[in-house]
C-alpha cells in the first residue's frame, strides 16, 4: 500500500499569483497483492486513486469576424480539477515449470469495473457544450511470458 500527499504551486506572472501545475494531484494512493491460492496459480490486483489534476475553465467564447471560428476565454489558469481517478486491475495467472524454464499464462482485466474516468474535457466549436473524454474503458487481454 501507498499513500502520497503533495502540494506544488508556481508562480503566474500574468496573474499575480501562484497556481497548481498541471499535472499537481495531491493525493495518490495505490494498493497491490498478489494471492497464490494452489500451486503455479496466483491472482493479482491492483487499485489506484488520485484526486483530479488542475484543469483551466472556459468561462465565454468570442466570435473572430475574420475567420468565423470561436475564440475561448479562459478563467483563471488551473484554477478547477477533474474528476477523482480510480481504477482496478486483475490478473489470474498459471505457471509451468520445465527443466530450466518456465511458462506463464496469464489473464487480465485492466480497469476491471469499467470506471469512467475524465482524461479532459473538449467542447463544441463555440464553446456552449462540454464533453467529458475518457481514460480506458476495460481491456481484457490474454498473454503468455516464457522466462529462461
Amino acid at each position: 500500500m501507498s499513500y502520497s500527499y503533495t502540494i506544488a504551486r508556481r508562480s503566474e506572472y500574468y496573474y499575480n499569483d501562484t497556481i497548481p501545475p498541471e499535472f499537481d494531484v495531491p493525493h495518490r494512493a495505490t494498493v497491490v497483492n498478489t494471492y497464490s491460492f494452489a500451486p503455479g496459480w496466483q491472482v493479482g490486483i491492483k487499485w489506484q486513486f488520485a484526486s483530479g489534476r488542475p484543469n483551466t475553465p472556459i468561462e465565454s467564447a468570442v466570435l473572430d469576424t475574420l475567420s468565423g471560428y470561436y475564440i475561448p476565454v479562459f478563467g483563471k489558469p488551473n484554477s478547477e480539477c477533474l474528476p477523482a481517478y480510480h481504477t482496478l486491475d486483475v490478473r489470474l495467472l498459471k505457471e509451468w515449470q520445465f527443466h530450466n524454464w518456465s511458462l506463464v499464462l496469464f489473464i487480465e482485466a485492466l480497469n476491471a469495473y469499467n470506471r469512467k474516468n475524465i482524461a479532459e474535457y473538449k467542447w463544441n466549436a463555440d464553446y456552449t457544450e462540454r464533453k467529458d473524454m475518457m481514460f480506458y474503458p476495460i481491456i481484457p487481454s490474454i498473454g503468455l511470458i516464457i522466462k529462461f
